[in-house]
């Protein structure tokens, strides 16, 4: 009965009756019993280290509010939103969302090494207790505020690099292994090439186990990775949130907007960072259960030939709520059963789902005009609409209200996170940053150029795919430029090489798409406005976008 009055009285404060469920409750004593474990065995948090006790149950009062927060921030909001669909009168996106940036998470996770990784946005979302104690602690060291910033830094200021090194510490991946510079596949510290990759490149390793070349390690495969993925301080707020529900042997199921993250998020977590297996299950409304359960079964037999004991399999449910099969998928998910049989607990399992949403009415208004393949002449056009509702944003089926449970909404990016994905993501433009000017340009073009399409089209049409797909086109195009020109501009590339290729890229990612004259036209007076103020010299090229695209030509 204590147990019972002490969990009430932490539990059920500031939570509507009616969206309280026992799920909700099995979700907070997982949480409570990861973070207070590794509170209670941390040498941080032993007793001889916090000789105050009003001190250590402030710290534990902040881990009991740090789980509260993954049992209220989305429930009540998709259950409503799902709803509403139904109705005549349906919520507002941004009614019926949670927003990523109007939250303010505090939590922890803990390292392989069971060091504490605090979870947060800003540093004043830091409990003031936790702040006290380290100070103490530090000053005991004699590192004062040297170790303070180091624990509680603020993430709006590190860069890709240091993001990597605190990630590498979840496992000991990046600290006594050997890696592979083209799979990252970790082997023994002594073994030389990969078994995995056909080129058989050598295996790369700190030069010793001291902590500044494993720092020096870490970060060149932070360099070596940046191609592939970038991270910033909103993804990896994300992550580590991602990693703490899966340590606590939560479902991860991500609700978000297509484009925003959610499924290379999951695989540079899974593979890069922790090794482990990862099997993404792309679901569509032609997945029938039998295919489910024949995938299952294989997955089975995959983790019954694993042997070591950290060795896991994630799979991931790609936009699991378009099969009418959500019920099957449901029960793997969040009870681990399948046909009720229980499934191994070396499974992870992770999911993403698009919000329910209706469109927008210029959407509506495309589709009636027939604008790009007409729909009528294809058959399975037929087949996606029969059925569903022609309002929807995404052909998505309702959820099971046990599943809702788990919904974890990743939202959508606002422009100022938008703005550092895009200023982190043209780094992987080669010599853009070299050049300051075209460089600050570029990221004020894409963005407003995103920002313009989601005023035309719908919040959606745009995503982070589009900026990636502008620095693979730019560095395409940049290499083709290059090897066209003369010899000696090969290392070295002139400012009008870099200004082709970027706008090259930046026309076909947006200006090709737009489907009319007057769109085209409004477009381009949008940028041409924008780009005159940084390069005045612009103005005396008449047309000078559409003169780079016709100069390219001419030079093939």
């Amino acid at each position: 009965m204590t147990c019972s009055r002490l969990i009430q009285a932490i539990f059920l404060p500031n939570k509507d009756a009616d969206y309280i469920t026992w799920t909700q409750l099995s979700i907070f004593v997982a949480v409570f019993h990861r973070l207070f474990t590794g509170f209670s065995s941390n040498v941080y948090f032993g007793a001889e280290s916090l000789p105050e006790p009003k001190l250590r149950m402030d710290l534990a009062q902040a881990l009991i509010q740090s789980s509260n927060l993954f049992t209220s921030l989305s429930v009540e909001n998709v259950r409503k939103q799902q709803r509403s669909v139904t109705s005549d009168e349906p919520m507002k996106f941004s009614d019926a969302i949670v927003q990523w940036d109007k939250i303010q998470p505090f939590t922890l996770a803990f390292t392989a090494s069971n060091d504490p990784l605090f979870i947060y946005k800003k540093p004043t979302d830091v409990p003031q207790a936790l702040v006290k104690y380290f100070k103490l602690y530090y000053n005991a060291c004699g590192q004062n505020l040297v170790g303070l910033s180091t624990m509680f830094p603020d993430y709006n200021n590190l860069s890709h690099s240091d993001f990597f090194v605190k990630s590498a510490s979840l496992s000991y991946k990046y600290f006594n292994k050997s890696i592979c510079p083209k799979c990252f596949g970790q082997y023994d510290f002594k073994q030389v090439e990969c078994n995995k990759c056909a080129s058989k490149d050598l295996l790369i390793r700190p030069k010793s186990f001291g902590s500044k070349d494993i720092e020096i390690f870490q970060r060149d495969i932070a360099t070596r990775l940046q191609d592939d993925y970038v991270l910033t301080s909103d993804n990896f707020i994300k992550m580590l949130l991602i990693y703490l529900r899966v340590q606590c042997g939560i479902p991860v199921l991500i609700m978000g907007e297509t484009g925003c993250g959610k499924t290379s998020l999951i695989k540079f977590l899974c593979q890069k960072v922790l090794d482990q297996e990862l099997e993404i299950f792309r679901i569509h409304a032609g997945v029938t259960a039998d295919i489910i359960i024949k995938k299952m079964n294989a997955y089975i037999k995959t983790v019954q030939a694993y042997t070591g004991e950290e060795k896991r399999l994630w799979i991931f449910f790609d936009e699991f709520n378009t099969t009418t099969n959500i019920g099957l998928l449901k029960e793997i998910m969040c009870e681990r059963t399948l046909l009720g049989e229980p499934l191994p607990n070396k499974m992870v399992f992770l999911g993403a789902c698009n919000p329910r949403r209706q469109k927008t009415a210029q959407l509506i208004q495309n589709d009636n005009a027939h604008v790009g393949l007409r729909k009528n002449r294809y058959e399975m056009q037929k087949l996606l609409w029969a059925g569903t509702d022609q309002r929807l944003l995404y052909t998505v089926v309702p959820m099971p209200e046990t599943m809702l449970e788990y919904i974890w909404d990743y939202g959508y990016l606002n422009e100022t996170t938008e703005l550092d994905y895009i200023k982190t993501m043209l780094l992987r433009c080669k010599y853009l940053s070299n050049f300051k000017v075209i460089y600050n340009l570029m990221i004020r073009l894409l963005l407003q150029s995103q920002n313009h399409f989601r005023q035309i089209e719908d919040a959606s049409s745009v995503s982070l795919r589009d900026i990636d797909r502008f620095c693979r086109l730019y560095n395409w195009f940049l290499e083709s430029i290059r090897q066209r020109g003369t010899q000696e501009n090969l290392d070295n590339p002139p400012e009008t090489y870099i200004h082709r290729a970027s706008f090259i890229a930046l026309m076909l990612c947006y200006y090709f798409r737009l489907h009319s004259d007057e769109l085209k036209d409004a477009y381009v007076k949008k940028i041409y406005t924008i780009m005159a103020e940084k390069i005045p010299s612009i103005e005396k090229v008449p047309n000078y976008l559409i003169s780079c695209i016709s100069s390219n030509r001419r030079c093939k």
